[in-house]
């Protein structure tokens, strides 16, 4: 049992004021395993008003090695958030972690404004990335782009019986 971590979780959630710089602090040295733990508080004790205050610091820290859990916890995080965090996600579109890789296009399908560079992005991922097609398909769910059919017809071919391609190809042709 990690009592300093439980007492920090605590603190978090009933004391915002007085926990916020004791995980900056942690932010700021970034030991890996207690700057796992500080993530996690963000995302899970603090309120969902205060995550914008972790933003900067996050992103301080994303590009270093980090594993999968971690960095979906940050992109959770970034998620409750009104930061447009497509540049800082982008790069990971094209790690070699197929995990990270994916996750990425998860995540940049959560942000409510896609902009032209996510869907330039997005458009060569379908045109090359078939084993992430359900993630890119994600990333492009509420997109109503007819830019993107060309890289949906490529897709079908390689995934006939893919449901959220087919949806996507059919709201796409009934819009």
């Amino acid at each position: 049992i990690n009592i300093k971590y439980d007492v920090l979780r605590i603190l978090a959630s009933l004391y915002y004021d007085l926990a916020k710089p004791l995980i900056k602090e942690i932010l700021v040295n970034f030991d890996h395993i207690l700057y796992s733990d500080a993530i996690y508080i963000i995302k899970y004790s603090i309120e969902k008003h205060h995550k914008e205050d972790w933003v900067s610091l996050i992103l301080m820290r994303l590009k270093q090695s980090i594993d999968i859990d971690l960095f979906k916890d940050i992109n959770y995080i970034l998620m409750d958030t009104n930061y447009d965090y497509t540049d800082d996600i982008l790069p990971f579109c094209n790690s070699k972690d197929k995990e990270i890789r994916r996750f990425s296009f998860y995540s940049l399908g959560e942000i409510k404004n896609k902009n032209a560079q996510l869907i330039k992005i997005i458009k060569q991922a379908l045109e090359t990335e078939t084993d992430d097609i359900i993630d890119i398909i994600h990333a492009v769910d509420e997109m109503n782009s007819l830019d993107l059919i060309p890289q949906y017809l490529k897709a079908l071919q390689n995934n006939r019986k893919n449901r959220h391609l087919l949806a996507n190809v059919s709201r796409l042709l009934d819009d």
